[in-house]
């Protein structure tokens, strides 16, 4: 059996984000930035490990877009924060993929400069895992929807090119397609051909609301990651852990 742990939306460097204690600071989001990092090293590192390969699907760092709404701009610091919280894993092997260059460098990849020192197997946009047998289709992007508890219609729209493509041989036929960026995790299934089923789901994301995320969304934000424990193609099981942030929990003002 190997076990496979998919983590992605770190967004290192920004005040929500995944940050380690060397940069955790005193300001009135150091103490959301303490306790992620506490289920980071303990519920879900120490609880899930060993792992045989991590992937990381994109946006690890925060970038310098948003100044107001970061702990550092300096890319050099935030791919540290992310190094480390890669490292952790003590994965044997070690998969980036590219996040937005909104975040992560629109003339450079800062992303390629992480997959380098964390020792990666394989850096790229578009990544295909296998795992004995089991086809993971890993990208960061789609788009999200507005509507609750709902199933982004570009999610199933990957599944249904990746069987066009793979009929063309374009691509592997993908038995689960794995994407992120949105930071709610959902999922579904669909047959084609009556015969085929093939999964898809969006991560839950590492980052912690900030005050640009309640400004600009409102759906549900998950943190925490999925992962899987794989036999073969046909023995095999996806599980998701979403965490509650309790520092961040909203309370009605009294007045």
């Amino acid at each position: 059996m190997k076990r496979v742990v998919v983590l992605s939306d770190g967004q290192c460097g920004a005040d929500g984000g995944l940050t380690p204690p060397l940069w955790h600071g005193t300001d009135k989001h150091s103490k959301i930035r303490r306790d992620c990092w506490r289920m980071y090293e303990y519920d879900l590192v120490k609880k899930l490990k060993p792992v045989h390969t991590l992937i990381c699907n994109g946006d690890m760092i925060e970038g310098p877009e948003n100044p107001c709404f970061s702990i550092t701009v300096d890319r050099t610091q935030q791919t540290a924060m992310a190094v480390k919280a890669i490292k952790m894993w003590d994965a044997e092997k070690i998969i980036v993929v590219e996040g937005t260059p909104y975040h992560t460098g629109k003339k450079e990849s800062w992303e390629e400069l992480i997959a380098k020192d964390v020792g990666a197997v394989k850096f790229g946009a578009h990544v295909f895992v296998n795992v004995n047998g089991l086809i993971l289709d890993c990208k960061h992007f789609v788009g999200g929807t507005s509507v609750p508890r709902h199933i982004p219609p570009g999610l199933t729209r990957e599944a249904a090119w990746n069987k066009l493509k793979a009929e063309v041989h374009d691509e592997p036929e993908a038995d689960v397609i794995i994407r992120s960026h949105i930071h709610t995790c959902l999922g579904g299934s669909k047959f084609f051909d009556d015969e085929r089923e093939v999964h898809f789901v969006t991560t839950p994301g590492l980052q912690a609301y900030s005050n640009h995320g309640c400004l600009k969304v409102s759906r549900q934000i998950h943190w925490g990651l999925i992962y899987f424990d794989v036999e073969d193609r046909d023995n095999w099981r996806m599980h998701r852990k979403i965490m509650t942030i309790k520092a961040q929990q909203a309370k009605a003002v009294i007045v």
